[in-house]
């Protein structure tokens, strides 16, 4: 199991008891996004949604869970016409939450242990031990597929979190200052601001999540993962959201569903699976990234040199550009006919096309070469696990508010962090910095779930063993990053832990230039300059992986060191 928090590590025992208690990768998977949701509330919650891919080995087959937020159904797509920072920050920036219903179709299909053991963890942190969010409904639907465990027992570790606090980290600080508005919110007032000295609890400071959302998780853990849809807390709930002026009715939340759909399984040159979410999640770019460089037949000769590093990374990068170009075209795939644009750009036939358009000498800045004449727009944040199971189970889950802090409010009765969903869809009549016009592939409808860059991965060799679980935490850069890794470990030969910690490039279009990291040299940079990239050395983490490998000798995992994330195994 690996998370892109620290404090996975103090919860070790806790969570790897559920494996040891015969619990399904999908139980692990539940009660650490239950945690996590405490730990990296900046990122992730009961407010948010995910997408989750889940390789049952025993099956041989891979499936998705999508439980990304949706569009209510008083929103339009000229609602925000006008009043753009809206779909930001607010009441009318937030959409319907699918992270515990996703959860609890999850749990339902494939978990093993009681569901209130899964938050027993994290409500030990609480005082009291207690969009539409997509989030519980997403994991309800996960658990009512795979869970094997009690729903209560799942909950264990999060209910532990509440009754004992944990130990702020350095990451949830830097949300809190990069959302400094927050400390307006009585709840998270309470949890995280120090009134004596006037500023936010330093890192290292053991905090309390607020006594309303504690509640909740205790509610939650006794009754199941519908309770926020159409149970008492539903109730609650929505007076919550309607009193801060949300336009989410009774019936946006009780007729909330996640989809547990195939994954998109798609065959690698070398016989390996590729198994990733289809849209709106990224992961169709994904495998056209790999799909345009595979024919390059790269190997670890491939970085031998500064000459060989240069034109690698220009052909990357040039895939990227691509890639990009195409995802101005995709949406939710409920709301448009994918099929023939998706069977197209996963296809080896698409990705060589593509690869004989690329210059080795230059680049263009056209970004109409690379078939971009609209833009999507981008999207933040986020949180990522991944796991494998005693039993050859994996599962790869990505979950996230948006923005640090989601719409900047919590609901005040029940103390959840509310998700900006709405800004990652295209808004008509916003020209963007690049003049380009927004995509309508992307523009709102009720109950519509806007485009991501969440790609959670599970890569299967010929044996039917879970390969490579990868996924990260990012925005618009978490799909150029699980590319980059992947290729590093199963072509250029790297180790896991190489892969992740090397320095990465980024490239989406806009804005045209190469974003790098600190840690690229100087000599490639001129050399890729010399190509006709602009090059811009971005501050920050940027994004984050967490991956884990497997071969013949073991399983061989990394937490990406940008976030401070950790690894927990069991013998």
């Amino acid at each position: 199991m690996i998370g892109d928090t620290v404090e996975l590590l103090h919860l070790k025992p806790h969570l790897g008891q559920i494996l040891v208690s015969n619990g399904s990768a999908v139980d692990a998977a539940i009660a650490a996004m239950f945690c996590n949701g405490l730990y990296n509330q900046q990122s992730m919650g009961l407010g948010g949604g995910f997408f989750m891919t889940v390789y049952i080995k025993e099956e041989g087959k891979a499936y998705t869970v999508v439980a990304r937020e949706t569009a209510p159904a008083a929103a339009t797509a000229n609602m925000f016409h006008g009043n753009y920072d809206k779909a930001k920050k607010g009441p009318l920036a937030l959409g319907i939450p699918g992270e515990l219903r996703g959860l609890w179709a999850a749990y339902k299909r494939w978990g093993k242990l009681p569901w209130e053991s899964l938050l027993a963890p994290t409500l030990a942190l609480c005082p009291l031990a207690l969009g539409i969010p997509g989030e519980l409904r997403g994991l309800w639907a996960a658990y009512k597929r795979w869970g094997k465990l009690p729903w209560e027992s799942l909950l264990a570790p999060t209910l532990a979190l509440c009754e004992n606090g944990y130990v702020m980290s350095k990451v949830l600080f830097d949300g809190l200052e990069s959302a400094p508005y927050v400390k307006n919110d009585p709840n998270l007032r309470k949890t995280y601001y120090n009134p004596t000295k006037g500023q936010f609890h330093r890192p290292g400071t053991v905090v309390k999540p607020s006594e309303a959302l504690c509640k909740t998780l205790k509610v939650i853990a006794r009754n199941g993962g519908d309770e926020l849809y159409n149970g008492s807390l539903a109730v609650e709930f929505l007076d919550d959201l309607q009193r801060a002026g949300s336009i989410v009715t009774a019936d946006d939340l009780r007729n909330y569903h996640a989809k547990i759909t195939d994954s998109l399984a798609v065959p690698l040159n070398n016989g390996d699976v590729l198994h990733v979410p289809p849209p709106p999640s990224s992961g169709v770019i994904l495998v056209n990234i790999l799909n345009i460089l595979s024919g390059y037949n790269f190997t670890h000769n491939s970085i031998n040199t500064t000459e060989d590093k240069i034109l690698t990374y220009h052909r990357i990068i040039e895939a990227f550009k691509h890639a990009y170009g195409t995802r101005t075209k995709l949406g939710d795939a409920d709301f448009l006919d994918l099929r023939d644009l998706i069977q197209n750009v996963t296809s080896p036939s698409y990705g060589a096309e593509i690869r004989a358009r690329i210059n080795d000498s230059s680049t263009s800045n056209d970004t109409a070469v690379y078939g971009a004449s609209e833009y999507n727009q981008p999207d933040a944040g986020t949180a990522h696990i991944s796991i494998i199971g005693n039993n050859g189970d994996a599962v790869s889950v990505t979950s996230s508010v948006n923005y640090y802090f989601g719409a900047g409010f919590t609901t005040l009765n029940t103390g959840i962090v509310m998700n900006n969903v709405m800004d990652d869809f295209s808004l008509p009549g916003f020209i963007n910095y690049f003049g380009l016009k927004p995509s309508p592939s992307n523009f709102i409808a009720p109950g519509k779930r806007p485009m991501s860059s969440m790609s959670p991965s599970i890569i299967v060799d010929k044996g039917g063993n879970a390969k490579l679980v990868i996924g990260a935490s990012g925005g618009t850069k978490i799909t150029t990053a699980v590319a980059l890794v992947a290729m590093r470990k199963l072509w250029f030969g790297q180790t896991i832990k190489q892969a992740v910690d090397e320095a990465r490039l980024h490239h989406q279009i806009f804005p045209m230039n190469v974003q790098y990291e600190y840690g690229i040299p100087q000599d490639i940079i001129k050399g890729l300059r010399a190509k006709g990239h602009g090059m811009e050395r971005y501050p920050g983490r940027g994004s984050i992986i967490c991956a884990m490998y497997r071969n013949r000798t073991g399983i061989y995992a990394n937490a990406d060191f940008r976030k401070g994330g950790d690894v927990a195994g069991i013998d």
